[in-house]
């Protein structure tokens, strides 16, 4: 909430606007007031997302600005409002999508029938215009009670158009007609169809004639909507604002032609419709009704048939905006800005160049390192944003194998640079970091944020579960080699490391496969999870600038992971602390921030399946392609790289994977369940902190026992506080 939506909830602030409201509303009832007014609500998806929200969301405000709308029409003693909900079009979209916006529209039906709402205050009949068999039988009931419920109110008509085209409405028009004629074996004279003739048949047969149609959100369509009682008579306002912005205020310029003396300019009639001419000539004639100022501003929409209950956004980049040099700087100057505000996080970019002028100088290490760690969480978000942006484009397939493979970039791009560098220990304690954060971490929050707000919140079991399955068997591959090498000689490195670039090349064909099982035979298991991302169904860039995007966060991410590896050794000499404490609890915050975020947030929203997919699936995913792809890297280049963590190391992800499987095994969780998760991984930590094998590369055996000491003290005072 802005600070000035914040100031405007204040009572006195509340009763001094609601005061001017109905004075305003009282002097525009002084003049002429149009019978019959219509509204295309565009825009709810994409004020959803610029304003970082879920897109259910935007459309939760979108149906709370239509009934402030519709009181306001009310009060001014507009008889019939006709609002576009639900285009047949729609149908046309994936099966979930739907589902969704059928469950958003019964909600909205019933609150519009409810007692004491608008319908039942303002003795306003409810009435649904379009081909109702199409929608599913619990709509279908919510249509019939909710025009039972209305159907004795009689001083105003709110019409909703679901499922609605123009070019359906006439031509069930054109049937009514044939079906009506007496004789059957006599057919019907041409000549005796006259408009009269179509207009008596279509919904809107006992309606007063269209005075005034208003779209939101800038677009200059007509969508289908009402061409036929578009006459010459009708004037088209096109506002250039989200329809959740759309008030009391913007609707006072939209009614200036019927109380002011000088018409609008800006309000150009619409041509006269030809009757009996064609839907589709009707459209192409509307899109040049009226000329007003296109949004700059954001990305414009391709769908032009889905007003109300959802919309694919456009590109940022598209042909909205003029040629040559002005042109193309106005469309950077909007990818830049689209970028930008993606996502929150990106706010810490200013780090980026910090973190590599420090690097490149080579200030402080402590510094460089802090500098580096809060530089790399926005380029993982970006990274992540690019990615998803760019599987949009290449294929559902293609764009789950892209989002599986560069989910944990940042993380596989640090672990790299370590490697390379031979710091084996920062390398495995940031993989098993990882996962532990993921499934312990990460899933308690989401389990205690949602369950803070919904007493009990389900999951999908079976997909749940295979992951964990997959976590299991993770978890014994890295069971084996430490067995492995407690049984044999201290110094049979060679079998150990055989032993690994095997189990690692079972691991890659295992992900492999798991793959294969997500994205092709089994997919139908995933799709619910997949639908609840509805971000990813808008393509905010083109998919050049995706791919420009991916490469220049790759190389950033590349330069602050060097200079982040290079000072470890200094920071770990400067503070006491372990490399194992800074790859499995510092390291893992970097490339997982951003995701972080989002799981708690969509859990807060009842999204669990989403939620859970990204905490264990990132963890598997960890475990089954990053730790032996890193292994076989290390094989090419000559580092010694196995899967043999300590016997300390090993023991805790077994029993985490444990206790993980066992909460998850009912497909349900609440919020005792997230702070079991979160107790579990703060005492790991505590532990952790403590922990120091046995390393040449860490500090000297004396200074690791003066640093044990003052840590410990440490801790203690923090405990007894």
């Amino acid at each position: 909430m802005s600070i000035i939506s914040w100031v405007l909830r204040f009572p006195p602030l509340q009763w001094a606007t609601s005061t001017l409201n109905d004075a305003l509303i009282t002097a525009l009832r002084q003049g002429p007031i149009p019978t019959h007014v219509a509204f295309v609500c565009d825009g709810n998806r994409r004020y959803a997302k610029t304003h970082g929200m879920e897109t259910s969301e935007g459309h939760s405000q979108g149906f709370e600005s239509l009934k402030k709308i519709l009181e306001v029409c009310l009060q001014l003693n507009v008889k019939v409002v006709t609002v576009y909900a639900f285009s047949i079009e729609n149908f046309k979209r994936p099966k979930w999508e739907v589902d969704a916006l059928m469950d958003i529209a019964k909600s909205a039906l019933a609150q519009l029938g409810a007692h004491g709402d608008l319908a039942d205050r303002y003795g306003v009949s409810v009435r649904i215009l379009g081909e109702t068999s199409l929608v599913p039988p619990d709509v279908l009931l919510a249509i019939e009670k909710v025009t039972e419920q209305t159907k004795h109110n009689k001083k105003a008509i709110l019409n909703v158009c679901f499922p609605y085209t123009s070019q359906s409405e006439i031509t069930h028009a054109v049937r009514s007609i044939v079906s009506a004629s007496t004789s059957p074996s006599t057919p019907i004279d041409p000549e005796s169809i006259t408009e009269s003739t179509i207009s008596s048949h279509l919904f809107t047969s006992d309606c007063p004639p269209l005075d005034l149609l208003v779209r939101t959100s800038g677009v200059t369509r007509m969508s289908d909507f009402m061409l036929w009682q578009t006459g010459a008579e009708t004037m088209v306002k096109f506002i250039d604002c989200f329809w959740p912005e759309f008030d009391l205020w913007r609707f006072l310029p939209v009614t200036s032609p019927y109380t002011g003396p000088e018409p609008d300019e800006s309000i150009l009639p619409s041509r006269q419709m030809q009757r009996l001419k064609a839907a589709q000539h009707r459209l192409a004639a509307a899109n040049n009704l009226a000329t007003t100022t296109r949004r700059p501003s954001g990305p414009m929409d391709n769908d032009d048939r889905a007003p109300l209950l959802g919309r694919t956004a456009g590109v940022a980049g598209g042909s909205e905006y003029p040629s040559g040099a002005r042109g193309w700087m106005q469309q950077a100057l909007v990818t830049l800005k689209v970028i930008l505000l993606s996502n929150y996080i990106n706010v810490l970019l200013v780090f980026v160049p910090l973190g590599i002028v420090a690097g490149m100088l080579h200030w402080n290490s402590t510094l460089v390192f802090v500098l580096n760690f809060l530089a790399i969480i926005p380029l993982a978000a970006l990274l992540g944003f690019a990615t998803e942006e760019l599987a949009l484009s290449v294929g559902q397939t293609l764009g789950g194998l892209m989002n599986a493979t560069f989910g944990n970039a940042v993380e596989l791009i640090v672990s790299i640079v370590a490697l390379l560098k031979g710091e084996i220990r920062i390398v495995q304690a940031s993989m098993l970091g990882s996962i532990l954060s993921n499934i312990l971490l990460v899933l308690g929050m989401c389990f205690f944020a949602g369950g803070l707000r919904y007493q009990e919140q389900s999951f999908n079991q079976t997909v749940a579960q295979t992951m964990s399955s997959l976590m299991a068997v993770a978890t014994a591959s890295l069971l084996i080699p430490a067995a492995f090498r407690a049984s044999v000689p201290s110094d049979e490195t060679t079998e150990l490391l055989d032993l690994s670039r095997g189990v690692s090349i079972v691991l890659l064909v295992l992900y492999v496969l798991y793959l294969y099982f997500q994205l092709k035979t089994h997919a139908d298991l995933y799709s619910e999870q997949e639908s609840e991302d509805d971000e990813q169904e808008e393509k905010t860039i083109t998919a050049w600038t995706a791919g420009g995007l991916l490469v220049v966060i790759t190389l950033l991410v590349a330069f602050c992971a060097e200079f982040l590896v290079d000072s470890i050794d200094a920071l770990v000499a400067a503070s006491g602390i372990s490399k194992t404490f800074v790859g499995l609890i510092l390291i893992p915050i970097v490339g997982n921030a951003a995701e972080h975020v989002t799981s708690v947030t969509v859990a807060y929203k009842n999204k669990m399946d989403l939620a859970v997919g990204i905490a264990i699936g990132s963890s598997m995913q960890i475990a089954l392609f990053m730790t032996p792809f890193l292994v076989i890297l290390g094989w090419i280049v000559g580092q010694p790289m196995s899967l043999y963590f300590q016997t300390f190391e090993t023991a805790v992800l077994f029993i985490s994977v444990l206790i993980v499987n066992y909460l998850i095994q009912d497909g349900k969780s609440n919020w005792l369940e997230g702070a079991l998760l979160m107790g579990v991984y703060a005492i790991i930590s505590m532990a952790f902190f403590l922990y120091r094998p046995e390393d040449g590369n860490d500090v000297n055996r004396d200074s690791i026992g003066r640093s044990r000491l003052v840590q410990y003290d440490k801790l203690r005072k923090c405990i007894r506080w």
